[in-house]
C-alpha cells in the first residue's frame, strides 16, 4: 500500500512539473504579466521595433523596454544579421526576458548582431514640396524600411528645405553614445569637393571673402578662434534621439545647412532642449519638422557655402524655423530663429506674429542677437510666408 502511495505520489509530482513546464513554455504561468528587455546590457547595434506598426520601442524607465505577455516585437541587425544568421526576427513575450523566437524559447539577452548595424539614406521617388525630392533615413531590413527622419531635398540649390522626425516623450532616458563623421550620400553634384572640406574653417573664409570682394585672408567674416564659423547645423537634432544608432542616423548632411556655430551652441540649442524638456513632463510624443528659408545677405550679397563661376549651391540660410506638432492633441506652435551673428535688434526680420509671450512651457531669451534671436509663431502665419512648410491638421496653438 505504502509502495503504491509513493507511485502515485511521484506520478503527480511528474505529471504537475510537466503542467508547470508546459505552461511556462506558452506564457501562462506564475511570472508577471510582462516581458522586459533589458537595455543596461542589450547590443547597441539591435533595433526594437512594433510588429504591427514598426515603430521604434523605448523604454519608460531607461533600464528595460516592457513587452506585455503574448506581445510580439521585431528585433534586427539592418545591414547585419542577428548571431542566429538572419537580419531581423518576430520575437513573442513569454515571461521576464524569455521570448519565443522560431518556436524556441530564447533569453533576448543572448542575442546580438553578428557585425555593426547599418544607417542607410535614400530617395523614395516621391516629391515633396517645391518641387523637391524626398529622401528617408532610416533602417533597412530587406522586406521592410523602418523610417527616422524624412528629408524634402531641393537638387537645384543641393540643400534640404525642411527634415520631419519623430521626439519621444521618454527622451530622457536616451542612450550615451560619441558622435560619427557626417556622411554625404549621394545626393549632392558639387564639382571637385567634398561636403566635409566646404564646412572647413579655411574654405569659409575664401569662399565668403571671395563672394564680398573682401581680402582672401580676411577674417571680417569668418573669424579665428571663436564661434564666428559656419557649422553642420542638425535639422532634425541628435539630441531628439534615443538610441545611439538614432543619432548616428542624424549625421547626413542633407539632415543639416550652414548655421553660425555661435547661433547653433546658443539660442537654437537652448530651443531644441526646451522642446525636449516639454515633451518629457507632458509626456507628449511629437512630430516635428525643422527647416531653413531664405538666403543669408551680406554687404547686398546672397552667400553660398560653394560658389566657383556660373555654379552655386548649398546657400546659407537667413532663418531656421522649427513646427512642433502634437498629432494627438492636434496642436501646434512654429519658431523662427536667424542666422546672422552681425545683426542688430533693430535689423531683425519678422515672418509672423512673435506670440512667443504667450507659450508658458518655454523661454526664450533674445537680449544677445548675436546669439540668434528666436521666436514664437502660430503655424498657419508662419506658413502663408514659407509656403513648404507641410500642410497638418492643427486645431490650435500648443501652449501646454
Amino acid at each position: 500500500m505504502l509502495r503504491r502511495n509513493i507511485i502515485l505520489s511521484s506520478v503527480f509530482v511528474a505529471l504537475l512539473i510537466l503542467v508547470l513546464l508546459t505552461l511556462i513554455f506558452f506564457g501562462k504561468c506564475c511570472f508577471s504579466d510582462y516581458c522586459e528587455i533589458p537595455l543596461k546590457i542589450h547590443d547597441q547595434n539591435l533595433i526594437y521595433a512594433s510588429s504591427e506598426e514598426r515603430k521604434f520601442l523605448y523604454s519608460r524607465d531607461g533600464d528595460a523596454i516592457a513587452v506585455d505577455r503574448g506581445q510580439s516585437v521585431i528585433l534586427g541587425c539592418p545591414g547585419s544579421k542577428l548571431i542566429t544568421g538572419v537580419a531581423y526576427s518576430g520575437a513573442e513575450c513569454l515571461t521576464e526576458t524569455n521570448f519565443r523566437i522560431f518556436q524556441d524559447n530564447v533569453d533576448i539577452t543572448s542575442l546580438s548582431c553578428a557585425d555593426r548595424s547599418k544607417v542607410t539614406a535614400r530617395y523614395t521617388g516621391n516629391s515633396c514640396e517645391r518641387n523637391g525630392i524626398e529622401i528617408e533615413i532610416g533602417f533597412d531590413f530587406g522586406d521592410f524600411f523602418i523610417r527616422q527622419m524624412r528629408v524634402c531635398f531641393d537638387e537645384t540649390e543641393q540643400s534640404t528645405l525642411y527634415s520631419e522626425h519623430n521626439l519621444t516623450q521618454y527622451i530622457e532616458n536616451h542612450e550615451q553614445t560619441g558622435k560619427p563623421y557626417f556622411e554625404e550620400g549621394n545626393f549632392y553634384k558639387i564639382p571637385n569637393k567634398k561636403i566635409y572640406q566646404l564646412y572647413s574653417r579655411k574654405m569659409q573664409r575664401e569662399t565668403i571673402n571671395k563672394q564680398l570682394n573682401l581680402l582672401p585672408n580676411s577674417d571680417d567674416i569668418i573669424k579665428n578662434d571663436s564661434n564666428f564659423f559656419l557649422s553642420r547645423g542638425h535639422l532634425a537634432p541628435r539630441g531628439d534621439f534615443y538610441y545611439g544608432l538614432q543619432m548616428n542616423a542624424s549625421f547626413y548632411y542633407v539632415n543639416s545647412a550652414p548655421q553660425w556655430a555661435v547661433i547653433n551652441s546658443e539660442s537654437w540649442n537652448s530651443l531644441e532642449m526646451g522642446i525636449r524638456l516639454f515633451a518629457i513632463h507632458n509626456q507628449k510624443d511629437l512630430q516635428i519638422f525643422t527647416g531653413t528659408y531664405g538666403k543669408l545677405n551680406i554687404y547686398g550679397i546672397n552667400l553660398f557655402l560653394y560658389k566657383d563661376n556660373s555654379i552655386q549651391a548649398i546657400p546659407i540660410p537667413e532663418i531656421f524655423w522649427k513646427v512642433v506638432f502634437d498629432p494627438i492633441a492636434k496642436m501646434g506652435i512654429a519658431f523662427v530663429g536667424t542666422n546672422n551673428p552681425f545683426l542688430k535688434k533693430q535689423e531683425v526680420k519678422v515672418y509672423c506674429k512673435d506670440i512667443s509671450s504667450e507659450i508658458s512651457w518655454i523661454k526664450l531669451d533674445n537680449t544677445n542677437v548675436t546669439r540668434g534671436f528666436v521666436y514664437g509663431c502660430d503655424v498657419n502665419d508662419l506658413r502663408n510666408k514659407i509656403s513648404f512648410i507641410p500642410q497638418l491638421d492643427i486645431k490650435g496653438i500648443l501652449r501646454n
